[in-house]
């Protein structure tokens, strides 16, 4: 037990050193899958790429009659929310046969770092603008719940970075909309 306990804390130690502390080696969404035990609960930089998640998805919305405007008879208000998951990439076949990157693994970005809701024609997202494709590197603490999600939380968004038109930029925060077609 005390040699795992020290193996363990070897393992952190290296990583800690390989990655550094305040201008530490951005990890792929591999590496933190691969390392999830080691880096639980601890600060990480992560790179991915970002992909917004909807419940219902669009498709489901069209079924419903997709963006409907408030003053036409017909309108039903229908609940939306988002979400935002990190991948080391996005397989374009996926996209052209699914239009979303199923079934792979990903790492998500918590509720209280970044949250979105709305209807079936917009969705208002908050703490910070995400773009579906876009690559980004996110400062924050990994968790590793019971069923093996992981989730990035206490984003810190002044260490945290968007990669746009060939440069590394802040991240813009505030709340933005997503409008759906």
């Amino acid at each position: 037990m005390i040699r795992n306990k020290l193996l363990r804390f070897v393992v952190l130690l290296l990583f800690t050193f390989v990655t550094g502390c305040g201008g530490q080696k951005a990890l792929t969404v591999a590496e933190v899958i691969q390392n999830a035990g080691h880096l639980d609960g601890n600060i990480i930089r992560v790179r991915g790429l970002a992909y917004l998640w909807v419940d219902p998805s669009q498709a489901e919305m069209w079924m419903f009659g997709g963006c409907v405007p408030k003053t036409d008879p017909s309108y039903r208000q229908g609940v939306v929310s988002g979400w935002l998951i990190l991948y080391d990439s996005i397989d374009p076949a996926d996209l052209k046969n699914y239009g979303t990157p199923h079934n792979k693994p990903g790492l998500k970005i918590s509720e209280s770092s970044f949250r979105c809701n709305g209807d079936y024609c917009k969705i208002k997202c908050s703490s910070f603008e995400a773009v579906s494709q876009r690559m980004y590197e996110f400062v924050g603490t990994l968790q590793v719940k019971e069923n093996s999600e992981l989730i990035l939380e206490k984003i810190d968004l002044d260490e945290s970075s968007q990669f746009v038109d060939g440069n590394w930029i802040p991240v813009s925060t505030g709340e933005f909309d997503v409008m759906f077609p």
